[in-house]
């Protein structure tokens, strides 16, 4: 049987001839580069050399580059042979040089209209990976800061007891009691639109590469669906029941447990979603770094409750969740190594900046570096705390042993 995975011939043909293409417009760009780099990374001229976004772009310039290149020393060649032996030599030059410029006009001109494209487009595509990264992130700066996944959690505990303490009171027929002992009333109400950004530029997502894609795409759909279970959770109130219905309605309270629960892990599959997200999007480290710990502080809370909801139960989602912890681990440790290096090296370079008398455009993006490095590092101890918490409790289930008869 062949091996599906692996590319065929032509496909590998193809792949290798994309690569060699690829390293030679990232030389030519590279020689030419210095002149045109400002020296701060959010410039666009900046971005559009090194983003990954646009890689196909700098392809293209360069490509017209190198065949300026050939195309004018075959113009030299023509010209030379235009203008005949060479009787007197200033006159000769001169008309190699009107020959030449002659020849040569078009194609500046062609590639001028190339460049002035690729600015344009790798512009605007800039800009709408601007616009997602700053949507998703702060869809995902909101849920930590305002501890959504705690608050749903705590939502679902508190239904938990109610529910048992229901269950145990005496079933003497009231329902004053019973009403009393029961979960409040969830409701959940939607009118506002959260996903502008998405809704508006969906189409510009056609630009982007497919792994890209489908990380925004699923985040999105994560949290549309994450909207919709709240509001089916609402309707399965816990606690409607009297106790005289809740030995026939037992079930009702277990509906509502699992509501809730799948809410949480659609929230945790959109934190997930949109941590892959700011890795694909936000390239300014930084910032990525910062961003990314965020999402973590969120998503990491979510796992913890997941693990303890399904460890045990022979649930399929029991070995995907267990089957990221190693993701995690090595995220952890890339990401504290990287904040803990970084941090120190930019007030460094701040402060050098400063004692330099350094231009303001310098200083000042020498100090919106070491901010967020400062940033990143301030969040390291709940990142560290909440990081062994989720640690302890993956390893002591894994080494929790098994009974036997």
């Amino acid at each position: 049987m062949p091996n599906l995975g692996s590319p065929g011939p032509a496909r590998s043909a193809r792949h290798k001839q994309g690569s060699a293409l690829g390293r030679l417009g990232t030389k030519v760009l590279k020689s030419i580069a210095p002149l045109l780099e400002t020296g701060n990374p959010a410039a666009t001229m900046d971005r559009l050399l090194t983003s990954k976004h646009v890689g196909d772009l700098r392809l293209i310039v360069a490509m017209s580059l190198v065949l300026l290149c050939i195309s004018g020393a075959l113009c030299l060649f023509y010209a030379v042979e235009k203008a005949g032996f060479p009787n007197d030599i200033v006159i000769w030059t001169i008309k190699v040089l009107a020959n030449l410029i002659t020849l040569l006009a078009t194609m500046f001109a062609a590639v001028g209209a190339i460049c002035a494209w690729s600015y344009k487009v790798g512009s605007a595509r800039l800009g709408v990976v601007d616009l997602f990264a700053c949507e998703i992130c702060t869809l995902c700066r909101v849920t930590t800061v305002i501890d959504t996944v705690g608050r749903l959690m705590s939502r679902l505990q508190q239904g938990d007891e109610s529910a048992s303490k229901t269950e145990a009171s005496p079933r003497d027929g009231s329902t004053n009691d019973d009403r009393t002992n029961a979960p409040q009333s969830m409701q959940f109400t939607s009118v506002e639109n959260y996903f502008p950004v998405f809704e508006s530029n969906s189409r510009d997502l056609q630009s982007l590469e497919a792994r890209v894609v489908i990380n925004i795409t699923s985040f999105y759909t994560y949290m549309k669906t994450v909207r919709d279970l709240m509001r089916v959770a609402a309707v399965r109130k816990a606690g409607r029941v009297t106790v005289a219905e809740r030995q026939v309605d037992q079930l009702h309270a277990d509906t509502w447990h699992n509501a809730m629960r799948d809410v949480i892990y659609m929230l945790y599959l959109a934190l997930e979603a949109g941590r892959s997200s700011v890795g694909d999007l936000v390239e300014y480290e930084p910032e990525q770094a910062e961003r990314t710990i965020i999402v973590l502080l969120s998503e990491l809370k979510a796992y913890q409750f997941l693990v303890q909801e399904f460890r045990g139960s022979k649930d399929m989602r029991e070995s995907r969740l267990l089957l990221r912890w190693e993701t995690y681990r090595k995220d952890f440790r890339d990401l504290n190594y990287q904040v803990t290096t970084q941090a120190p090296i930019a007030r460094r370079t701040h402060d050098a900046a400063v004692a330099q008398h350094l231009p303001v455009a310098e200083i000042s993006i020498a100090k919106l570096t070491r901010d967020i490095w400062e940033g990143a590092e301030k969040l390291l101890p709940d990142f560290y705390a909440l990081f062994k918490s989720t640690e302890a409790l993956v390893q002591s289930k894994a080494d929790k042993p098994q009974l036997t008869d």
